[in-house]
């Protein structure tokens, strides 16, 4: 791995959404803030909008449409541009909305007072991850979306046994949600029948410890590791949306997190690997500073090809999180 252009890496838990780290399989994505004590995690899926198809063409456009050239070509562009908007723009100015899935909150034990902060995202894996130290004890929590298993997978560990320990809830769309309880006792249910009908299941093993629903959060306790996948299916794919997220967010973690982890990769290398962009390293030290401090340098006039071709393989990576065959356009 080359730190200088495919690590995205800081210092800092980010202050906001536009500080978040993304990850996605083309179809779920989350925004990923690397909170220690109380991680937030935006979630999406690529076809939940606030209404199902809307008809908005305007039957008036072919009609003008040569009205509208033979106005350019006689240079009255202001008529072309007056019938443009009368008959070119949808008959509804309203149209349907993107949606967010929800909010994961993570309220993670063992993280008071904690030092030696890191978060980063490898572009050559797709993997998000999320360490600190406290009283002596190292914590990590990866994230990453695979397409293979279609499921979004958190992983916790620590070096020491028994030091995982959190609670977990999904909430963030107000009162616009059905269900938003414990399914049984490994795996919440989360349903909005608003917009675009959906059905989200998180799912939660630990080794050691316990890991167990309450109501509608999970709860692991004095664990060695653990382990949640998040499944999300909606009514534009599938009329049993409820239970296909149900099994597939239990399918896979059943798989474990070893596996899931080497399913993505592998999946997200064929398609990261298949180009490759190499400038002269002109970064002055850029390899010991955060992202965020070497985009300041670049900003107050300083070199770094290599942030260049980071940005570069940064748009590469978002390309293959946020949009896959058979998925929809990419958006945000």
């Amino acid at each position: 791995m080359d730190k200088l252009s495919e690590l995205l890496w800081y210092r800092q838990p980010a202050a906001n959404w536009d500080e978040a780290l993304p990850v996605g399989n083309g179809r779920i994505g989350g925004m990923i803030f690397g909170r220690p004590t109380d991680e937030l995690i935006q979630l999406n899926e690529d076809s939940i909008w606030s209404g199902g198809f809307r008809y908005r063409n305007n039957p008036k456009a072919y009609d003008n449409l040569e009205k509208i050239r033979t106005a350019i070509k006689e240079g009255r562009t202001t008529d072309a541009e007056n019938i443009c908007c009368d008959a070119f723009y949808g008959t509804n100015e309203q149209q349907r909305h993107y949606q967010l899935l929800g909010d994961l909150h993570i309220w993670q034990g063992g993280a008071d007072n904690y030092s030696d902060y890191t978060r980063y995202l490898d572009l050559t894996t797709g993997i998000c991850s999320t360490q600190w130290v406290s009283d002596g004890v190292i914590y990590n929590r990866d994230v990453f979306v695979s397409k293979p298993d279609e499921v979004m997978v958190i992983r916790f560990t620590a070096s020491e046994k028994g030091k995982i320990g959190f609670c977990s809830v999904i909430d963030g769309r107000d009162d616009y949600y059905d269900k938003n309880e414990a399914y049984d006792d490994s795996t919440l249910l989360f349903t909005v029948s608003d917009g675009i009908p959906y059905a989200a299941a998180v799912s939660v093993s630990a080794k050691g410890g316990t890991a167990r629903t309450d109501a509608n959060r999970i709860i692991v306790d004095g664990a060695d590791e653990a382990v949640i996948t998040i499944a999300c299916q909606t009514s534009y794919r599938t009329a049993d949306y409820v239970k296909k997220a149900i099994g597939q967010a239990k399918t896979a973690l059943r798989k474990g997190a070893e596996k899931l982890s080497a399913r993505h990769t592998k999946d997200y290398s064929a398609l990261y690997e298949r180009c490759a962009i190499s400038l002269c390293d002109n970064s002055e030290g850029g390899a010991e500073l955060p992202t965020d401090e070497r985009l300041h340098k670049i900003k107050e006039g300083g070199r770094d090809n290599k942030l260049v071709e980071m940005y570069f393989n940064f748009s590469r990576y978002l390309m293959i999180a946020g949009s896959r065959e058979g998925t929809l356009p990419l958006n945000l």
